[in-house]
């Protein structure tokens, strides 16, 4: 054997291991991908899910009707503050607790209401 054809077999050798290599490792990558879309796709699915999006009597409803309410206190709050129409600035309620219980009125470039 030449040394031109030591180095095309090395070369091939080489090119089949990476493919390989590169074949298992999207077959590794793919499959929790896949397996983790298919729970996304199930979860939509699933007929509650869709009850609480149309806004059906659910688990989901009190706490969206809070979240709803603090929004709206917190447009009155904003008014008050700036003296304006809430139709000149937006407003939006935050909170960290899913129940609204507690939450913090933001308006106008990041200004907090008190």
């Amino acid at each position: 054997m030449t040394q031109d054809t030591k180095a095309e077999v090395g070369g091939g050798i080489v090119v089949a291991t990476m493919l390989i290599v590169l074949f298992i490792g999207i077959m590794f990558l793919w499959s929790p991908v896949s397996f983790y879309l298919s729970k996304w796709s199930s979860y939509w699915d699933e007929s509650s899910v869709g009850q609480i999006i149309q806004g059906e009597n659910g688990p989901y409803r009190e706490l969206e009707e809070a979240r709803i309410k603090a929004a709206r206190e917190c447009g009155n709050r904003a008014e008050k503050f700036f003296g304006v129409s809430p139709a000149q600035f937006s407003s939006y309620a935050s909170s960290t607790d899913d129940t609204y219980e507690k939450y913090v009125c933001y308006a106008i470039k990041f200004t907090e209401i008190p």
